[in-house]
């Protein structure tokens, strides 16, 4: 799997396919997605605490699974970063999340092929002059 676009070496990031619903990691990730690094973090603190819900169309939600396994992940893209000697407070994140594998419990009789949750994520710190907002045609 390759990142959504080409990472240099200005760049920290991280992927990994997490066992949570594709639809509340998706609300999480639009929630972070181009918010600068501590502004993003301490949000996604707050979901995880249950301090502070997300806004907009999913109100009073906290999605705390999915805000916890991509807390895991900012903390790997933070460390990354620090052994580059990025300067990460400054950064913006980028968080991509896309559709994982089809995987099936295989249980007896009635529960017999039940799909697992899963899917794929990406997190990218980038700093302010890349990726300037421009929209590529195909």
């Amino acid at each position: 799997m390759n990142y959504t676009f080409p990472i240099t070496k200005e760049m920290a990031c991280a992927r990994n396919m997490i066992n949570v619903s594709y639809k509340s990691a998706l609300v999480v990730g639009r929630a972070l997605n181009n918010k600068p690094y501590l502004k993003a973090r301490k949000l996604i603190e707050n979901l995880v605490t249950e301090k502070v819900p997300l806004k907009g169309k999913d109100v009073g939600k906290y999605h705390t699974k999915a805000a916890r396994e991509i807390l895991k992940m900012i903390d790997s893209v933070e460390s990354n970063a620090k052994a580059k000697n990025l300067p990460y407070e400054k950064m913006s994140l980028f968080v991509a999340v896309h559709k994982g594998p089809s995987l099936y419990r295989m249980r007896t009789k009635h529960m017999y092929g039940k799909q697992l949750k899963a899917c794929n994520v990406q997190v990218v710190l980038k700093g302010e002059k890349v990726g300037t907002g421009e929209k590529v045609r195909r």
